[in-house]
């Protein structure tokens, strides 16, 4: 599954809330035609955020949405200029953000990448890898050694 592209990671961008990281991300994902429309993916995105936190901690958020506007799975990686209120698990602002959008019908893909995902930022050298580089070629080897 090739699940991680570069055109998905955004590096030091600058956003102020949370509602408007979701919005610009679906914007993203509609312009990079990993999705058909960015209003429905937003509202994907934010119906997860309205049943619990997708902030699972050490300044990351996972958000993640199930659409049948997502043509594949996909996760886009961005990395925060400044830090976010996500009201995450350790009650912790974000700055590093995974957002994973997956097509209504893939069964468990999406728990599949939640779950390769968590295990890998469970490992503080491999969150300050990320934290402390700002190359996209970089990013991309860090991010595929997920898959």
């Amino acid at each position: 599954m090739n699940i991680f592209s570069k055109e998905m990671i955004y590096i030091n961008t600058n956003i102020k809330n949370k509602k408007d990281f979701l919005k610009n991300i679906a914007k993203l994902a509609y312009e990079n035609k990993k999705i058909e429309n960015s209003k429905d993916f937003y509202n994907a995105l934010k119906k997860r955020e309205n049943i619990s936190t997708t902030g699972v901690g050490f300044g990351i958020a996972i958000p993640h949405g199930k659409s049948k506007t997502v043509k594949e799975p996909f996760v886009a990686f961005t990395k925060l200029e400044n830090e976010i209120e996500w009201k995450s698990l350790d009650e912790k602002p974000v700055n590093l953000i995974f957002t994973i959008g997956v097509p209504e019908n893939s069964d468990n893909v999406h728990l599949k990448i939640l779950q390769k995902l968590s295990i890998k930022l469970m490992d503080e050298d491999f969150r300050e890898e990320l934290k402390k580089t700002n190359d996209k070629e970089r990013l991309i080897k860090i991010l595929k050694g997920i898959e």
